[in-house]
């Protein structure tokens, strides 16, 4: 049957007039997915909130991680800068310690050398000391050997080489024995119990046992030279060591400061 515009419009007032009746209409004449579709729409725009409340935590969170990234990237570079500086510090250090052990080297060649001179020095003026010893000995002979000997003289040393020179050619001694009796510091003559007799010194500022063999040592070969009697002696400023103890044992006679002090 046709549905005139006139029914329509009194439809229409009774709608209004009963609002109960629109949703029992929208039953009639919507579908089902239309008539969910609201509630589709609010679904999604649920979804959409949270979407977007979600959206921005990440957005936030990635803020934060932005500015973490930010603060270690700074903290890489003072890093960097930091290593930089040491890197720099230790180079200076280690061209320090270079230098430091550039000059040690030649401090210890500075001191070595320096050693080396004091030594030298020492022995020239232990030489010295010595030499002048000996020449105290020889220019005060008949004075310090006085105790020991009477009319004392010095052995001239040319005239004793020439006299060992004969003893050489007569076989009674060696080139070799010549050149050590000819080492002595001091060879005096003079008479001893009504014979004539030598005195073999060894001249030491500080007289050792090896000063006593040695005296003893050469003794005997100048008078296996001479055929005389010969007194083997030492002189000098101190006995050392067990010296006194030597110089008893090998019948050598000790003089210290000119004055006898032992005898054979």
């Amino acid at each position: 049957m046709p549905f005139a515009v006139e029914e329509f419009h009194d439809l229409v007032r009774l709608l209004e007039q009963h609002p109960e009746w629109r949703a029992e209409l929208r039953r009639l004449v919507l579908s089902e997915e239309l008539l969910s579709l609201p509630d589709l729409v609010r679904e999604l725009a649920q979804v959409q909130r949270r979407t977007e409340e979600r959206l921005e935590a990440v957005s936030a969170q990635v803020e934060r991680l932005a500015e973490a990234q930010r603060r270690t990237e700074e903290r890489l570079e003072a890093v960097s800068a930091q290593v930089e500086r040491l890197a720099v510090q230790v180079e200076r250090l280690a061209e320090a310690q270079q230098r430091t052990e550039h000059e040690i080297r030649l401090l210890n060649l500075a001191h070595s050398d320096t050693a080396e001179r004091l030594k030298r020095a020492i022995n020239q003026l232990a030489a010295m000391a010595g030499r002048e010893l000996e020449r105290r000995y020889r220019e005060r002979a008949a004075s310090y050997f006085q105790g020991l000997l009477r009319r004392i003289r010095v052995v001239d040393h040319q005239a004793l080489a020439l006299k060992l020179d004969d003893a050489q050619d007569a076989g009674l001694i060696t080139r070799q024995e010549r050149d050590e009796i000819l080492r002595l510091d001091v060879i005096v003559q003079g008479r001893l119990d009504a014979e004539e007799a030598y005195l073999a010194v060894e001249v030491s500022e500080a007289v050792d046992e090896f000063d006593v063999r040695r005296a003893a040592k050469r003794a005997e070969l100048l008078a296996k030279a001479t055929g005389q009697r010969v007194i083997p002696a030492v002189a000098g400023n101190e006995l050392v060591g067990n010296t006194a103890e030597e110089a008893a044992r090998c019948n050598v006679v000790c003089f210290l400061d000119g004055r006898l002090v032992g005898a054979a």
